[in-house]
């Protein structure tokens, strides 16, 4: 099946968001904000099952009678035919290959039903090959209070490169801070091993006191040609991170895992805005299969 052929690890940017999240106001969602942010949570149980390589699980969450739609245009008919189908890849799929899925759109077309666009792609990608992803449309329909999946067709996409090169991140050397109240974030950035690698330490205080700490390492990564970063933090969450070119900066796209083993996604957005500043945002933020709220565009000055 073609389909099968594609964070408090937060790092210090979600750090920055946490810490400086406004509490007296709670975030306000649309009905249609509840619904992607559901959808999502289904994302990430699916991607959950993917890791573990538990067919029945995913199974589990397509209706009896559901119809999937591959790249080629292969129809699949019915939960049964999707475990087997994930059940025979997975005998051969290596132990690193991931499932990474974004919900872009959810709309509701009835009480029980809702049409969901979105992207998926399977990680590492195949070195020396173009990057390919897949944009999906999904109807999932609600049977006992569970949202389920009745109808996915998948269509191949082949992006771009959009590597960017570890030089482009030159920007980040250095000391930088960001301060609010009682609450202070340092950040240091320094190459390391023959300028291979970047490595940036943080320390979250609060009221003088050293809250928490963490280290991550930047590279390329030599299988995808592409910038992904490595985050390890004192509490024992750790997350892996792709990084892209985006206009003025970079978008970071994060997995990661608690230390009691939940998974943690978000995207983190990083704008240049001169030499001397820099702001982070994060959205799409999941613990498990609980969402939540964007953070606030925290800035980073270099001391």
């Amino acid at each position: 099946m073609s389909c099968i052929r594609h964070c408090a690890c937060l790092v210090v940017m979600a750090l920055l968001a946490v810490c400086f999240a406004d509490h007296a106001a709670a975030r306000q969602t649309t009905s249609e904000d509840t619904i992607k942010n559901q959808m999502q949570a289904g994302a990430a149980a699916f991607m959950t099952a993917f890791r573990n390589r538990d067919a029945e699980a995913i199974a589990a969450m397509w209706t009896p009678e559901c119809l999937f739609i591959n790249e080629q245009g292969e129809r699949f008919f019915g939960r049964d035919t999707i475990k087997h189908e994930y059940a025979k890849a997975f005998e051969d799929a290596p132990d690193d290959l991931e499932f990474v899925v974004e919900i872009d759109t959810a709309h509701m077309v009835g009480p029980q039903t809702v049409v969901v666009e979105g992207r998926s792609a399977v990680l590492p990608q195949l070195p020396g090959k173009p990057r390919v992803m897949s944009r999906f449309t999904a109807i999932h329909v609600k049977r006992d209070g569970k949202w389920l999946v009745a109808h996915l067709r998948d269509n191949r996409v082949e992006v771009p490169p959009a590597t960017g090169k570890l030089e482009d991140l030159e920007v980040l050397v250095g000391s930088w801070q960001a301060a609010r109240d009682n609450i202070s974030v340092d950040v240091t950035c320094r190459w390391i091993e023959n300028n291979q690698f970047l490595e940036r330490t943080h320390s979250v205080t609060e009221s003088g006191q050293v809250k928490s700490t963490g280290r991550q390492i930047i590279g390329v990564h030599p299988s995808t040609e592409r910038i992904n970063s490595w985050t390890f933090n004192s509490d024992g969450s750790h997350a892996r991170d792709v990084w892209s070119p985006h206009k003025n900066g970079w978008v970071v796209e994060s997995i990661g895992s608690l230390p009691d083993g939940t998974v943690t996604t978000a995207s983190y957005t990083l704008t240049i805005k001169d030499a001397n500043s820099l702001v982070w945002e994060s959205d799409d933020r999941l613990v498990g299969d609980i969402a939540l709220p964007d953070s606030a565009k925290i800035e980073l000055t270099r001391k």
